[in-house]
């Protein structure tokens, strides 16, 4: 809705409040300021001239002479002055919102329709001083403001953006005159959904109003339900508050709100948040136990060292026992009580040490037991558990079955194999016993120890003990790996450089009882090998010399865990991980200086029995001379 009535305020019926919505032209923007004005001087009367300087080269889009003007305008803080019109006695009325032009302070008349220069195009000049002498006798309520100069085109609308405005606060309006001063009371500043108590005190944080001109300080109030206020003023800038020890009571509830305040004066309150001020909760008792006795349990604790209780809260199944109450029993000076129950059912117990208000203390955590029944026997049993230990040892003959096949450029498609029957579990893998002097079947290990001598430790494989049952340490043992017949390559980018090979590890197991560990991973198995090497006088290995050969990094392997012990031992699992598939290379491969690794675990989850698996890979280079090449593997334990 627009009126073209002046000098006054014009409210419909039918629009009490609010701004009436406008229709522009295509061209036309709603949008923020250019610039600001600035106001000189920055507060003064109705009868005090003032200037508004605009952004040097402040312009309209085009000149005068084609129908660009430009215009003054006074609205409260709830209008967009983008949204307005104009004609020669100043800006079109908004329902339910003072709308009003800037009069000349000289000729006492609107300033508006001035034509914009022609050169510089658009130039708004010819500013003059202004008054709000005309507008002392219409009753401008008290409040915010924004006076300004904007543009119009020849439509009268507004220019998309092109105005200049400041904000002005009128107080001390009387039915003659008024103050006014530049800028705005700022925004109301919001305070955070929650208040953190503390003893006698109340502490939160808040988020800053918008201010033009900037804030001054804020004034924090804590209003109780009867008595008087309690403020905390901060300075400008401030984000958070917190009460002074002491500055509230204990136990009382505080509404507390914030108000900002800059040079024009103060905010709204923000929103209000409810506190109550409480100390920290005293220390609870310790050494808190629950000992069984025939048809009663018998509690003990240890009194708080920081602070005497007047008595104990005890509890039953959650439920507060009659007597215990402050003042009644135990006395300030029992630490204990005797429950009485039914014999077989078991109860729940806590104590909790009690305090004049408004201090508190922390509830004990449960204990539980069960009253006993009369005429009881009682055996104690003990058992020792010995001394563990981490144990490496290899199944000749034996491999897992390979559960993932593997394909590259080099070997093709590798798929998966059965494995040797009875190496795919924990289970299957450890029964039987062993003669280590004259059982040679495939899967245990070696008959012999690396003298040459009889071992009777691995006819305990796969946890060789001693005497007295204690776990031995590992025993080096050396177990053969013959590969499948090398094949050269015939297609494909690396056809006639190498040939491959491939097979698998014999089975390695690891088993760790310590009851101690350290670093990032319970254990960690590794191997290295050495460079392949052909050997001439291969009937008498004392007298061997190296013909040929080629560095250990061609090898290479696709690790795999291939059993683990259950998680079955009151919530302990065991977690191993294989170690990543490592290529053969020219360097590298399994020819790391350090170890490559085959397996880990997990801090905390290593304790078990684990069975580990890994295909083989070799590259021969086309240049190695005919024969059989040999390598060491070495495995060690991390």
């Amino acid at each position: 809705m627009r009126s073209r009535l002046k000098g006054g305020l014009m409210v419909t019926a039918a629009l009490a409040a609010g701004t009436v919505a406008l229709i522009s032209p295509a061209s036309q923007v709603l949008a923020a300021p250019q610039g600001a004005a600035t106001l000189a001087p920055s507060s003064g009367t109705t009868s005090t001239n003032f200037s508004l300087s605009l952004p040097a080269g402040s312009a309209c889009s085009n000149s005068g002479s084609n129908g660009y003007t430009w215009n003054t305008y006074m609205v409260d803080a709830g209008v967009d002055a983008s949204t307005l019109t104009f004609s020669a006695a100043g800006p079109d009325l908004v329902a339910g919102h003072t709308v009003k032009p800037l009069y000349a302070a000289s000729s006492g008349s609107p300033k508006e329709q001035v034509g914009a220069s022609a050169s510089p195009l658009g130039l708004i000049s010819g500013l003059v001083p202004f008054s709000f002498t005309n507008l002392s006798a219409l009753s401008l309520p008290a409040g915010a403001y924004k006076i300004g100069i904007a543009c119009t085109d020849p439509t009268l609308h507004v220019e998309g953006g092109h105005y200049w405005e400041t904000p002005i606060t009128l107080s001390n309006v009387t039915a003659s005159s008024f103050s006014w001063a530049f800028g705005s009371v700022p925004s109301a500043p919001v305070l955070g959904a929650s208040l953190t108590p503390a003893d006698g005190s109340l502490s939160g944080t808040f988020t800053e109003a918008a201010s033009t001109p900037a804030l001054t300080g804020f004034t924090v109030t804590a209003h109780p339900a009867s008595g008087p206020d309690v403020t905390l003023a901060l300075g400008a800038g401030a984000t958070s508050f917190a009460f002074a020890t002491g500055a509230l009571v204990n136990g009382t509830a505080y509404a507390v709100s914030v108000v900002a305040t800059n040079s024009v004066g103060n905010s709204a309150p923000s929103n209000t948040v409810s506190g109550t001020p409480n100390p920290a909760p005293y220390n609870g008792v310790s050494n808190f136990n629950a000992t069984p006795g025939v048809g009663t349990v018998v509690l003990t604790w240890t009194a708080p060292a920081d602070h005497t209780p007047l008595g104990y809260d005890i509890k039953v199944n959650g439920v507060l026992v009659a007597g215990t109450v402050v003042g009644v029993t135990p006395t300030t000076t029992a630490t204990t009580y005797t429950f009485t129950g039914t014999a077989g059912t078991l109860y729940s117990f806590t104590v909790t040490p009690d305090y004049a208000s408004p201090n508190s203390a922390a509830e004990s955590a449960i204990k539980q037991a069960a009253p006993l029944a009369a005429f009881l026997l009682e055996q104690d049993i003990s058992a020792t558990r010995p001394a563990g230990a981490l144990i490496l040892t290899q199944r000749c003959g034996v491999v897992g079955p390979l559960k993932t096949a593997f394909t590259d450029s080099y070997f093709g498609t590798l798929g998966t194999t059965s494995g040797t029957p009875g190496a795919d579990s924990v289970a299957t893998a450890f029964t039987g016993a062993l003669d280590p002097t004259t059982d040679v079947t495939p899967g245990r290990a070696p008959k012999v120890n690396a003298d040459g001598q009889p071992d009777g430790r691995f006819g305990m494989y796969p946890y060789p003990v001693d005497a007295n049952g204690d776990a031995l340490p590992q025993t080096p043992t050396t177990c053969g790996v013959t590969l499948s017949t090398a094949k050269l390559i015939t297609k494909g980018a690396h056809a006639g450089q190498y040939f491959t090979a491939n097979g698998q590890i014999n089975q390695v197991t690891v088993v760790d009882t310590r009851d101690s560990h350290s670093g990032t991973s319970d254990w960690t198995i590794n191997g290295h090998v050495g460079d392949f090497q052909k050997f001439d006088n291969a009937a008498d290995p004392t007298h061997q010399h190296p013909l040929d050969s080629f560095l250990g990094s061609y090898l290479g392997w696709d690790p795999q865990m291939t059993s683990e012990s259950a998680a079955t031992l009151n919530g302990y699992y065991m977690d191993v991980v294989a170690g990543s598939s490592v290529n053969p290379a020219i360097t590298g491969g399994l020819q790391s200086t350090t170890g490559v690794t085959l397996a880990s675990a997990y801090t905390g989850h290593g304790l078990g029995i684990a069975l580990l698996d890994a295909r083989l890979r070799l590259l021969i280079p086309l240049t190695a001379t005919t024969g059989t090449y040999t390598s060491v593997m070495t495995f060690t334990s991390v």
